[in-house]
């Protein structure tokens, strides 16, 4: 879910070795949550501005990195474009390597955060930009004998030695692990209930918590209330129902108000801050896109 007016944009560049991929990414400010996938551990390396990022309940700084494995939940609130590496190992290779340079999960642990210092990524973060680099000059050499082993081996042997100057990793608490719970079952909630707004007396009462207790464990996962957050997801629903509607612009009003929004000045405000134009021009656009259909 996007957080600055406009459309959101995001680039990847990927690179297959195996059993490792390398992927470099560049994001919009967003919200967004998921869960690990099956069989693979994954190594973040957010590299975004001093505002920071909110990761699982945590405000992560510039060079910390993050290590999850199968079915970790991966919340996030990225305020500024953020730009990131990401190693994904299969799993059997993520422990290996966690337990050979002495950094290895508990088995209760879907996560760790490590903290890294500048010095000690700046080879890591050479490596895998080096290596995007050659890939977009020389896309037909990837498959050459030796790469995909001699980058595995350097990229392993950078991690390895970050895991090993580490010390202590700081992992999830029991606290974090309930309020990541408590947003989780929110998420479930409004997945099932894609077509209608929500809002947060409802969604306390599904899930049997208090208001505030809701309150702040979005506060502590996503930086925003749970209000602000519904309210994202209702003007998320606006916008939708404008790209498919067809009319006129009285539907405007009608739209806004079955999802809540009363007060359309202030409506067409916040739906201009958070899409970039008008909710006149969405369904102007729409419209125009009808009218040539039509003729064609």
């Amino acid at each position: 879910m996007p957080v600055n007016p406009g459309s959101f944009r995001a680039e990847l560049t990927q690179i297959q070795l195996g059993r490792v991929i390398v992927q470099l990414g560049r994001d919009s400010p967003h919200l967004s949550r998921g869960v690990a996938g099956a069989g693979r551990i994954g190594v973040l390396v957010s590299q975004h501005g001093p505002e920071g990022t909110i990761f699982n309940g945590r405000a992560i700084g510039r060079d910390d990195l993050m290590m999850f494995r199968p079915g970790a939940p991966l919340d996030s609130t990225v305020a500024v474009d953020d730009a990131w590496a990401h190693l994904s190992f299969t799993e059997d290779g993520g422990e290996a390597l966690t337990e050979g340079w002495g950094a290895p999960f508990s088995s209760a642990d879907r996560y760790r955060f490590l903290p890294g210092e500048p010095s000690s990524l700046g080879p890591l973060r050479r490596c895998i930009r080096q290596a995007a680099q050659f890939v977009a000059a020389h896309p037909g050499d990837v498959a050459a004998d030796g790469f995909a082993a001699s980058l595995t081996d350097t990229l392993e042997g950078h991690l390895g030695a970050l895991l090993a100057g580490a010390g202590l990793w700081d992992g999830p608490t029991r606290q974090t692990r309930r309020v990541l719970g408590l947003v989780a079952g929110a998420d479930d909630y409004l997945r099932a209930n894609l077509a209608r707004p929500i809002y947060t007396a409802e969604i306390s009462a599904a899930l049997g918590a208090a208001p505030r207790t809701l309150h702040s464990a979005f506060r502590a996962v996503h930086g925003m209330s749970v209000h602000g957050y519904l309210q994202r997801r209702r003007m998320a629903l606006v916008r939708e129902a404008l790209k498919r509607a067809s009319g006129s612009t009285a539907l405007v009003k009608t739209i806004a108000l079955a999802h809540g929004f009363w007060s359309l000045g202030r409506f067409s405000v916040e739906y201009r801050h958070m899409f970039g134009e008008s909710p006149s021009a969405t369904l102007d656009r729409q419209r125009s896109g009808d009218r040539v259909t039509r003729q064609g």
